[in-house]
């Protein structure tokens, strides 16, 4: 059975704007060649209407979606470019590109991080378990460090290093505006309206979130920042930068639109460059590091950033 999503406007942020570019963003996780198809068997309707890909909303419109079933996922082996920056027994860190889904979902079956590592060697794991190997993420277009994990034995280990707070993770991020030195302290819990949104709250649901914040570079336009995340929260240096409102320079959920565009940035600029840990089995102090990818260098390049701060 088709599942169905509906939205009522409340807030000015897409009145006034056409439904085929603002459905992506009211019902995240599809892009917009999605909702074009939708639009061709009239599963996108407007009170309950029929309506053109070009209708302009207007406030209290109520937007509903009928979303086709997904068909059931499998773990497929896909061979795929790989930048392992450490290997052993028990882990493979991998330094992911942008754009690299982590593990299969709704629209990546067979093209993550996943697939690509079945293909590379053997990960033990459950028989319904779409996520071998993974014990933490990083969202699809940011790139960087990611620990993954061979055996059980040391995914039961490493979550334990998550969970208790002793794997330090250290972010660069080229931010708009002047990020400050501090410590952000602000719990996150999911968006009221946008339910694949996450938000500042207060609410009694919100999770406890901490980033520190370190600024290494500032040039009345932009900033690069040093982002260390006490906890691990979805989205969490986007919402916190957000909140502060000097986001990362790129990110299309988060950030500034027409900023993004100015910069010509189609990315959000985030990279997880740094990881320390004790190795649960070896004992060794692990201290990893990933280089910038080109894009991110070459904007720093341009604005004459000394290279010894992100190296």
């Amino acid at each position: 059975m088709n599942s169905f999503n509906t939205y009522t406007l409340k807030t000015p942020e897409f009145i006034n704007t056409r439904l085929d570019k603002s459905l992506p963003l009211i019902f995240q996780g599809h892009s917009r060649s999605f909702y074009e198809a939708l639009f061709e068997k009239d599963q996108i309707k407007v009170n309950q209407k029929k309506v053109k890909k070009s209708y302009k909303l207007l406030e209290n419109d109520v937007v509903s979606v009928e979303i086709p079933e997904a068909p059931p996922l499998n773990l497929t082996k896909k061979q795929m470019p790989l930048d392992i920056i450490f290997e052993d027994e028990h882990l493979v860190v991998i330094n992911k590109q942008s754009g690299l889904v982590v593990h299969p979902a709704c629209g990546h079956q067979d093209d993550t991080l996943v697939n690509g590592l079945l293909y590379y060697c053997d990960l033990e794991k459950d028989t319904d378990d779409l996520r071998p190997g993974i014990v933490h993420r990083l969202d699809k277009d940011t790139s960087g460090l990611l620990i993954t994990c061979k055996t059980k034995k040391a995914h039961e280990a490493m979550s334990a290093l998550f969970m208790n707070k002793e794997i330090k993770k250290s972010y660069l991020a080229i931010c708009l505006g002047k990020v400050k030195d501090e410590t952000i302290e602000a719990s996150i819990a999911r968006h009221k309206h946008f339910r694949q949104k996450m938000s500042v709250s207060t609410h009694e649901n919100a999770k406890h979130a901490v980033t520190i914040a370190q600024n290494l570079f500032f040039d009345h336009e932009i900033s690069l920042a040093k982002l260390d995340i006490i906890t691990g929260r979805t989205h969490q240096i986007r919402v916190h930068m957000q909140y502060k409102k000097t986001p990362v320079l790129g990110d299309s959920v988060y950030g500034y639109t027409q900023a993004n565009s100015s910069f010509k940035v189609t990315r959000q600029y985030l990279h997880a460059f740094s990881l320390e840990f004790i190795h649960p089995f070896t004992e060794v102090l692990m201290h990893l590091k990933a280089p910038l990818p080109d894009d991110m260098k070459s904007f720093l390049q341009a604005k004459k950033v000394d290279e010894a701060l992100y190296s």
